[in-house]
């Protein structure tokens, strides 16, 4: 598989840290948007990556190229001379993305736990056509809403509207198979308007459920929201990778002092178990009266 990252947004709606810099490039947690991206594609085995861009290209073009040696990653650029939308995109990387039978497609304002290799195993076990990462919010209405049968299936895809359906949103991350370039016109296309709600219909639309964090970095209240979301799962990450560390040592240390153990276990062994302390109380009280 290899993976295109919509980076052509001018990313307006995060200025003024956009204002002089591509929203791919501004730092978030001391490091790029687009670096957490291409960290966490390389890292699930993703090893071609194609950057649609638009803004300020060649900012980009020099950020990445020192990406490539530290990820093992080849980074491809499809430049567009004109705004293509969200599906026109992929319609012009078309000969780099159809070299796979499936692709990721990120949109560039996401950070999450990137659960990409869990993505990978749902689609391929349901042969999708398409498969949208899907988030459960409090506030859907600013984002694409999804209605599902409730099992892997999405019946209905509506952009941003008025009054939701379902609290299940388009997430922004995608894996496409390349049975779906056929259906994109080359031009200006909206993923969301025109290919999703046509492929929901035809019942063709699967969703993956993200039950960890996520969050859309477009704004920036959400910029900030982002980092305290990110940062906290950072921290509970490390913690749960230093307690499984501690615990898989105490183990080794508790088999290494079985090993060296001498003791004798006798042939009848009795073991009592789940005796809370007031039990022990009594057992202990019972003993002094007969004792007495």
């Amino acid at each position: 598989m290899n993976a295109l990252i919509l980076v052509g947004g001018y990313g307006t709606r995060l200025r003024p840290l956009t204002l002089t810099t591509p929203k791919p490039l501004v730092d978030f947690c001391n490091k790029a948007i687009l670096e957490h991206q291409i960290f966490n594609l390389a890292k699930s085995g993703i090893n071609e990556i194609i950057l649609a861009i638009a803004y300020k290209p060649d900012n980009i073009k020099s950020f990445v190229n020192n990406l490539k040696e530290k990820y093992n990653v080849e980074i491809i650029f499809s430049i567009e001379d004109e705004p293509l939308g969200t599906g026109g995109p992929i319609k012009l990387a078309e000969n780099f993305l159809s070299k796979y039978d499936d692709f990721f497609v990120f949109n560039s304002d996401i950070i999450c736990s990137f659960p990409l290799l869990d993505m990978m195993k749902f689609h391929k076990e349901n042969k999708s056509l398409l498969t949208i990462m899907v988030k459960d919010v409090d506030d859907p209405r600013s984002f694409g809403v999804v209605i599902t049968d409730n099992d892997k299936k999405i019946l209905k895809f509506d952009e941003k509207p008025l009054v939701p359906e379902s609290s299940l949103i388009n997430s922004g991350i995608y894996i496409l198979n390349k049975k779906v370039l056929n259906l994109i016109p080359k031009r200006n296309t909206s993923l969301e308007k025109e290919i999703f709600p046509n492929l929901a219909t035809e019942n063709l639309l699967y969703f993956f459920k993200l039950n960890s964090f996520w969050a859309d970095i477009g704004k920036p209240c959400e910029f900030l929201k982002g980092q305290a979301l990110y940062l906290d799962h950072f921290a509970n990450s490390e913690q749960s990778e230093k307690l499984e560390h501690s615990e898989k040592l105490e183990q080794s240390e508790k088999l290494e002092n079985l090993e060296n153990d001498k003791t004798v276990i006798p042939d009848q062994l009795l073991i009592c178990y789940n005796i809370n302390h007031d039990q022990n109380k009594d057992v202990k009280k019972k003993k002094k009266k007969n004792y007495l």
